[in-house]
């Protein structure tokens, strides 16, 4: 019986751990989408909606289109190739 017990309680461990896990990649996203780099800005700052623009964020060349900015106040740089959102939308 103390072998099945031993069993029960790694299982239960390892499925705490993954919860926690769960929840707080979820937290990160509770308030909504990181917000937008500076470069997507200065990638459109002499640009009109709907032009091609490019930047370098982190190791990564983004190809994009300038498009307003979810605060409606300048354009930024949208990645033609958007990442799939979190499960659940992050909420």
């Amino acid at each position: 019986m103390k072998h099945t017990s031993i069993h029960w309680t790694k299982l239960f461990a390892g499925t705490g751990l993954a919860l926690a896990f769960t929840t707080l990649v979820a937290s990160a996203f509770a308030d909504g989408p990181p917000p937008i780099p500076a470069e997507a800005y200065a990638a459109c700052e002499s640009k009109s909606a709907g032009e091609a623009c490019s930047l370098q964020f982190r190791d990564l060349k983004i190809e994009g289109t300038c498009a307003q900015a979810p605060s409606g106040d300048r354009l930024a740089c949208r990645p033609n190739h958007m990442p799939s959102p979190p499960p659940g939308g992050g909420r």
